[in-house]
């Protein structure tokens, strides 16, 4: 398919994942996937059956371009086809054999001991078993659509578009009105008492663990980001913490991984690393005992995720690197895709979407190819329509195919993006339209669509924000054609891995483009930072206006807190621009009372449409005057959290030190060595501390530093 490359790929040293992203667009539904009825589902259908998973195992397909995973399932009705003489498979894409694994990313991903109604069509892989004739392979219908999940003491079933708060008449009814026959019961089980068994915090099978507080309240997934839980009655024994599922909008929980997410765990706090997937919202407890907690009583905020892998037990966070030998990554068009100017000028819109504000180094081929398949033995990132060989599943609007890969040099294993593939459903009715306003009630919108896919290749999961364009649901006739703050802060997390030498493997690391690559709607020929002690006087000058409402002057510090590796931009005023205009114009604004390190600064142009575009970034670096800094507590009085940021002026060794008001030492901040003028942020956590004063001092080889923060519960 395309030989612009080739690898030898060293077994020990190399691990490969695809990860096959269903993207969907529902009224009210999952990411990307076309709302379908259950009624209407069940009628498309051919085998349905109530069972649960009691196994799985994954295969590669004869021609070796594709894992799956066959599912055993322990049937309990079947509402729908013949009772099966033979067990039941269903099987999914994805999976791992050895040391290679493909991942759909968000498809049906079925876990061991899950329950439901499956709703099915005859396998188009045959499973190692069903060869032999002995099982009956069929696939989910729609991917994630072909699963009712029931969620055990959830009081509800639920699917990626609907929830189903009486299953036997949401369901079941439902479910029998289509078929026009009665379900026949293969083994007893009973859903309703299954679904409504008590619920987080109302077992009473022993002590029952009880969440007190948490600590950061807002946090990244899938970044080894920690979160703390304090509480009692946790147990001595490592349990699970249950989040919201992104995947779903968290109607169901997904639980951590004991081995690659716990921290620590003592009967009086939890120590864990938010999984991918993990979403805005409450969260509990389950002790090794199975006693589940109540649901905490606060939110847990989740800005973004990143798609860690695991593997072995651990957790990695992947990157990407130069792919195509230029610096990054080129798509190449599928020829009739590029015939579609509307699809391809909204794919390369939502491209320098990305482009502009992380910087990532994407870029389209200057030719075309006849491929329209994905394959994932193809190095080629490609972007078509689907064809008659490879036809999306019933209700999927694109599909986004990221080939990812582990390698190690005698050291840690790591991951990064190998190949993307995008590909689009030819059928759906799109809007491609350049303007939002025009888009139909009933039409999808291409831009969103590609933006959110291209999300997925920056290795982004899902959110809960309904108004983020990586949120797991997206309501037909509207768009999202911008990034959110969190989106963006989570693809620059990304970015700045993909630009460390130290984190490529073979070959080398991602270039970013240069801060001269992104072009403003707006013609602007100079960005320039002066720096006047502790100000920074931003100057630009324009060519030509068309429809320019101003300029919304955004700032980011570098420091950042450690469960937040890249603060978010931060907007410090606005400028309005000379509407349309062939005139050149000036413009400068003054940023004042910074604090020393370095600073980045950028422009968001606005049109009077609501529009945008970044301008490039400019950094400046602030000395510090003196040996050192430790600015005072923010906020003061603090709960649950004061926020610090220390720096000196030269490497030396240093203790930062809390104290409480009768000048015993409660928490360690930070030990060890400090680079010259890199501002380091430092967290104050209430944590268990009770009300009062107390005295955060920091220690150096040539000074000793106080702030004072007062705790109010």
């Amino acid at each position: 398919m395309n030989a612009r490359r080739s690898r030898s790929i060293t077994p020990s040293l190399w691990t490969v994942l695809v990860w096959v992203v269903l993207l969907h667009n529902p009224a009210t539904g999952y990411a990307q996937l076309l709302p379908i009825p259950l009624a209407e589902r069940v009628l498309r259908t051919d085998v349905i059956v109530e069972g649960r998973v009691v196994s799985k195992a994954s295969f590669w397909n004869d021609a070796h371009t594709m894992i799956y995973t066959a599912h055993r399932i322990e049937v309990y009705k079947v509402f729908k086809g013949e009772t099966p003489a033979l067990p039941l498979e269903l099987v999914t894409e994805g999976g791992t054999v050895g040391l290679e694994r493909v991942e759909v990313y968000p498809g049906l991903k079925l876990k061991i001991g899950q329950v439901g109604l499956f709703l099915t069509e005859p396998s188009r892989a045959a499973t190692a078993f069903s060869k032999q004739g002995a099982s009956v392979a069929v696939q989910p219908y729609g991917g994630p659509l072909g699963f009712v999940r029931y969620q055990a003491g959830g009081g509800l079933a639920s699917d990626p578009v609907a929830r189903y708060s009486d299953v036997e008449a949401d369901v079941y009814r439902v479910v029998q009105e289509q078929t026009g026959r009665p379900y026949v019961v293969v083994q007893a089980f009973d859903a309703p008492a299954y679904i409504n068994a008590p619920t987080p915090g109302g077992r009473k099978t022993g002590v029952i663990p009880s969440i007190s507080s948490f600590s950061p309240s807002s946090i990244t997934a899938g970044t080894a980001s920690v979160l703390t839980i304090d509480g009692t009655d946790f147990g001595g024994t490592t349990g699970t913490v249950f989040f919201r599922d992104a995947d779903d909008g968290g109607s169901t929980f997904i639980g951590s991984d004991a081995t690659a997410h716990i921290v620590s765990w003592t009967d009086t706090q939890i120590k864990v690393e938010v999984p991918a997937d993990a979403g805005t919202g409450t969260f509990f407890v389950r002790d090794s005992g199975s006693t589940d907690s109540g649901l905490s009583a606060t939110d847990l905020t989740i800005t973004y995720s990143i798609n860690e892998v695991l593997f072995g037990g651990i957790n990695y966070i992947p990157d990407h690197y130069d792919d195509d030998g230029s610096g990054g990554y080129t798509f190449t068009y599928n020829t009739s895709f590029a015939g579609n100017a509307d699809a391809k000028a909204r794919f390369e819109d939502a491209l320098d979407t990305w482009r502009c504000a992380t910087l990532v180094n994407w870029e389209v081929s200057g030719s075309t190819t006849s491929d329209r398949c994905e394959d994932i033995s193809d190095t080629q990132n490609l972007v078509s329509f689907d064809d008659t060989g490879c036809l999306l599943a019933s209700g999927v609007l694109g599909v986004a195919y990221t080939l990812l890969a582990g390698c190690s040099s005698g050291g840690p294993l790591k991951w990064r993006v190998e190949n993307i593939d995008i590909i689009f459903n030819e059928d759906a009715t799109w809007y491609f339209g350049s303007s939002e306003a025009g888009i139909g009630g009933s039409e999808s919108d291409f831009q969103t669509v590609a933006l959110h896919e291209q999300g997925h290749g920056h290795v982004l999961g899902h959110v809960i924000d309904g108004s983020d364009v990586m949120n797991f649901s997206l309501t037909v006739g509207t768009t999202r054609r911008s990034l959110s703050t969190n989106t963006e802060s989570g693809g620059d997390f990304i970015a700045g891995l993909s630009d460390d030498a130290n984190d490529a493997c073979e070959g080398s690391p991602m270039t970013l483009l240069s801060v001269g690559s992104c072009l403003l709607p707006v013609e602007l020929v100079a960005f320039e930072a002066l720096v006047d002690d502790a100000d920074v006087l931003l100057a630009w000058r324009t060519a030509s206006e068309t429809n320019n409402a101003g300029f919304e002057i955004q700032h980011r510090p570098a420091v950042a807190p450690e469960h937040a590796p890249t603060l978010p931009w931060e907007v410090t005023a606005f400028v309005d621009g000379h509407g349309t205009t062939l005139a050149p114009q000036q413009y400068a604004h003054r940023v004042e009372a910074l604090l020393p390190g370095r600073h980045t600064f950028r422009l968001k142009q606005i049109d009077f449409d609501g529009t945008f575009e970044y301008s490039p970034q400019l950094e400046v670096f602030l000395e510090l005057p003196e040996a050192f800094l430790l600015t005072p507590a923010h906020p003061n009085p603090f709960n649950p959290e004061a926020h610090f940021t220390l720096m000196v002026k030269r490497r030396q060794h240093v203790n930062v030190t809390v104290f409480d008001a009768w000048g015993r030492r409660v928490r360690v901040l930070y030990e060890g060595e400090m680079a010259a003028e890199q501002a380091r942020a430092l967290v104050l956590e209430a944590g268990d501390l009770p009300s009062g004063l107390y005295l955060v001092r920091a220690v150096g080889e040539m000074f000793v530093a106080t702030q004072r923060a007062l705790l109010v519960k």
